[in-house]
């Protein structure tokens, strides 16, 4: 029995774990799940806190683990985890193979497609980090990469950051406290910032960055360019303003215009199932049942950003608890099949239902009022200020900073130590925010909140 998982990222490690959960329940008389694991790097990052790490380059040393002492610990006498360092450049799903990089080919019973998104560096590590090689790019080589961008920032005088969604409201609320003296410029395409939040969240990011001399260009597009370059020998970068002849020029530009699911490996799939593919918002996604399988392929199985769910949770939003919230009913679906195929013979198999996201989620029939999960997003403003959006509720602050602060305190303890009793008290927490949330949409709806 032998399941395939690429990608070391959330929804990766994360199926990691629960397949090492249910394999404790094996009988003495099952053979052992054998789970490879195929990434790029050797490390998991917590990657919520990237843009952190551009600003203090040695928080990376806390929020990256090596994905062989996470695994190490997983291991026991019903489950053998093996780690490739590498990618897969092509997937067969007719022969159940890999070919990886180096040209090695894994076999596989049931495979995991855990391969998340490519940003913009350096929001994605530099091309050190695909190489394939082992240990290529360990967490020492991010911390460096970190400390260099740390340096281009520190030495520009006028920093542009595109896109104010996530990525571009917090990089910039970094930047401006970290360097308050610095000339920062924000470049939104929308008539404000945090389009995909409530206005009220909009108006508490666009109030921080005005007392911080932020200059935010609304409705503001840039081209292609060739006058676009990097800065060399003291001569700035120039970019153009899309529509018009204006030129904005800077030291260092920053484009946080969102990711491509990585996803790049599925040629074959491509040529063998026409329909496997889906495109959403001009990009092409992995067609999923709630169930996770690939649609016509029920030994392959899609999570996270590449997934294309029939029925997902809040469409749209790529949020990492969502993606390890897929990884869980996908790994138990996973299991289910290839424990139910090895003893298709025996009288003793009870059978196992599948899972479905995300209805079948613990605790959304029980607390939540609709067969979804509430939508958390937390945007921080340097250190000390964050914006935390729950459902319907947003506030701001020193709170809502905390809460960003023992949201990571909590996530990178349970990746660390897998077994711990925190990763437990984290599962009872998210049980609780639905029981809250489900009670404070209730008092909503009998006297209505007004933004």
């Amino acid at each position: 029995m032998s399941i395939l998982v690429v990608g070391g990222g959330f929804a990766g490690i994360t199926a990691c774990i629960e397949l090492a959960e249910l394999s404790r329940g094996l009988g003495p008389d099952s053979a052992a799940l054998n789970v490879t694991l195929v990434d790029c790097k050797s490390y998991f990052e917590w990657q919520p806190s990237k843009l952190r790490c551009l600003i203090e380059p040695n928080h990376a040393w806390y929020t990256c683990i090596p994905i062989q002492h996470i695994v190490t610990q997983l291991a026991h006498s019903k489950i053998v985890f093996r780690v490739e360092i590498d990618r897969v450049v092509e997937l067969d799903e007719l022969q159940k193979v890999a070919v990886l990089g180096s040209g090695k080919r894994l076999v596989f019973d049931q495979c995991i497609l855990a391969t998340g998104s490519q940003f913009h560096e350096p929001i994605t590590p530099g091309a050190a980090a695909f190489a394939g090689a082992a240990n290529a790019h360990g967490i020492a080589e991010r911390v460096a990469e970190y400390a260099g961008w740390r340096r281009r920032i520190e030495s520009a005088s006028h920093v542009v950051i595109v896109g104010a969604g996530f990525v571009g409201v917090e990089l910039t609320a970094e930047i401006a406290h970290a360097f308050p003296e610095k000339r920062i410029s924000l470049v939104a395409s929308d008539d404000r910032v945090l389009p995909r939040m409530p206005r009220r969240a909009s108006r508490l990011a666009q109030q921080w960055m005005l007392e911080k001399k932020v200059s935010i260009l609304f409705s503001t597009r840039l081209e292609v360019d060739p006058l676009s370059r990097p800065a060399l020998d003291g001569q700035p970068m120039r970019l153009k303003v899309s529509g018009s002849d204006q030129v904005i020029e800077c030291d260092e530009a920053f484009w946080c215009l969102g990711g491509s699911p990585a996803i790049e490996y599925t040629t074959a799939l491509r040529r063998n199932n026409a329909k496997i593919l889906q495109t959403t918002n001009a990009m092409e996604l992995i067609l999923c049942t709630p169930e996770g399988t690939c649609t016509r392929l029920p030994h392959i199985f899609a999570v996270g950003d590449a997934a294309q769910l029939a029925s997902k949770s809040h469409p749209g939003e790529y949020m990492a608890y969502m993606a390890e919230s897929q990884a869980k009913v996908v790994a138990m679906n996973a299991f289910s099949h290839i424990h139910s195929s090895a003893n298709a013979g025996s009288a003793n198999v009870s059978k196992r239902r599948t899972v479905q996201f995300p209805r079948d989620m613990p605790g959304v029939r029980r607390f939540r009022a609709s067969d979804e999960l509430p939508l958390l997003q937390v945007v921080s403003l340097g250190p000390r200020c964050a914006i935390v959006r729950l459902d319907w509720l947003v506030f701001s602050g020193p709170l809502a900073a905390l809460v960003k602060w023992a949201i990571e305190a909590l996530s990178v303890h349970g990746y660390r130590h897998p077994w711990s009793m925190v990763r437990r008290i984290f599962y009872w927490l998210e049980l609780a925010t639905m029981l809250v949330v489900n009670l404070l949409a209730r008092v909503d709806a009998l006297v209505p909140f007004k933004p």
